[in-house]
């Protein structure tokens, strides 16, 4: 190396640890990739939807990239990868249900259910008998319940 640096290494951060470098280097190809997938679904779909998450995603990376190269990994950074993570799987969640939604057709029932005209009638019959039945009240009913009892079953010959 020209400079006599370690590879990675910031200019103030003599020793960078080979470690912190490929975290620093792993979280820069998964942004890049992040890049390339947000740019495909913006020019696929035509809108920025999901790629407006995936935006997002990108710049906590970034931060959390600076975080390392600046050796500042703090339990605020560890969170951020948790939000990294958490929206990460939301995109993959909603970007797959996009996709089922694709397959899904919405298909309305073209299926009609005439009834005959005697199978009506003898409903009709049989609701007006049941209701008839219902209306005898029992004579120990106080004039307080009966009336109300008499108000539900005059909704029914209306």
């Amino acid at each position: 190396n020209p400079n006599g640096k370690k590879p990675g290494g910031m200019p103030g951060m003599p020793g960078m640890s080979k470690e912190l470098s490929q975290m620093a280097a792993q979280q820069a190809a998964i942004r890049q990739q992040l890049r390339q997938l947000s740019e495909s679904l913006s020019e696929e779909k035509g809108g920025k939807q999901g790629g407006n998450a995936l935006q997002e995603i990108q710049e906590l990376m970034e931060q959390t990239e600076e975080d390392i190269l600046y050796g500042k990994i703090s339990a605020q950074t560890m969170q951020r990868q948790q939000d990294i993570l958490t929206k990460l799987l939301e995109s993959e969640k909603a970007d797959r249900e996009r996709e089922l939604d694709k397959e899904r057709q919405s298909k309305s029932s073209t299926i009609s259910y005439d009834v005959p005209e005697e199978i009506w009638e003898l409903y009709l019959q049989n609701k007006e008998r049941e209701v008839e039945l219902y209306k005898t009240v029992p004579p120990n009913l106080k004039p307080f319940y009966r009336k109300r009892v008499n108000r539900y079953f005059s909704t029914f010959s209306d």
